[in-house]
C-alpha cells in the first residue's frame, strides 16, 4: 500500500470479496453438499476470499505468495 494516497485506501473494501451469502449459515450448505466445487468456486473471486460458515468469517488464500506472506514472513500478525 506504500504509494497509495488515503483517499485510494479508504475506497478498499472491508472485506475481500467472495460467495453471496443465501441464508443465515452463510455458505455452510453448498460447502456441506460439494466442498471440492465450493472451494473451487470461492477461489474464483480472487487471491483472498471471504466467507462464512455459519457464525465464523473464513478467509481463503488463493495466492502463494500471499501464504507465504502470512505463514512464514509476518506469522505473528495473524491469530
Amino acid at each position: 500500500m506504500a504509494g497509495q494516497s488515503i483517499d485510494a485506501i479508504a475506497s478498499l473494501p472491508l472485506r475481500p470479496p467472495g460467495p453471496r451469502e443465501w441464508m443465515p449459515g452463510g455458505s455452510l450448505i453448498p460447502l456441506l453438499r460439494d466442498r471440492i466445487g465450493f472451494i473451487s468456486y470461492a477461489a474464483g473471486f480472487g487471491d483472498l476470499v471471504s466467507f462464512r460458515i455459519g457464525p465464523v468469517r473464513v478467509f481463503l488464500v488463493n495466492d502463494p505468495e500471499l501464504v507465504q506472506d502470512i505463514l512464514v514472513t509476518n506469522h505473528g500478525l495473524y491469530k
